[in-house]
């Protein structure tokens, strides 16, 4: 019986292509050996097809470990809001607090009470700018800290829809005249 298959020199088989090699730059020609091997446009287009999908799995790993990535940070920095502590209360204690507080004037004089002390509330101003002459001599006041009046703002405004900036200066402002009177 006659043999009916042709005979393929074996390095025109072998096209020398390892798919799972992963250690190749993706920035990187493939190699030429790769090509040399292939005797055929078909072979050659198998090899290009081949490392096409390689570099997609690539891709595709590089941006489920970054969306990993962001997700971690995301997760990282609610953590550290929630360990920060202002003046001893976790923010998470101070939404607690106001947590049955029905309206903006109260929940703000409870953080505010909270948050700084009687000095600071009588001798601070909201910017520590100047808006007026009454300063004198002895200039404006020092501001309050704002990382704990940007902290009381976001609780509050995460609570009251109808919640502005403007209201929160107004309601500590009128609770600093009345600690200042005394």
């Amino acid at each position: 019986m006659v043999d009916t298959y042709t005979y393929i020199p074996k390095h025109a088989m072998s096209t020398g292509y390892n798919d799972s090699d992963e250690s190749d730059s993706i920035l990187s020609p493939p190699k030429k050996r790769k090509y040399e091997a292939a005797c055929n446009s078909s072979a050659r287009l198998d090899i290009l097809e081949s490392e096409v999908k390689r570099l997609k799995r690539k891709v595709k790993s590089l941006e489920s470990r970054e969306k990993e990535n962001l997700q971690n940070k995301e997760e990282l920095n609610t953590i550290s809001t929630e360990v920060q502590e202002f003046n001893g209360f976790s923010v998470k204690e101070l939404k607690n607090l106001i947590f049955t507080s029905t309206s903006i004037p109260t929940a703000t004089e409870l953080l505010l009470k909270k948050l700084f002390t009687t000095d600071e509330i009588k001798n601070h101003s909201i910017s520590g700018k100047t808006k007026n002459s009454k300063c004198g001599t002895e200039g404006p006041r020092p501001p309050m800290d704002q990382e704990k009046l940007r902290i009381m703002s976001s609780i509050i405004s995460e609570k009251f829809t109808d919640f502005s900036r403007k209201m929160l200066v107004e309601k500590i402002q009128n609770i600093q005249k009345v600690y200042r009177r005394h």
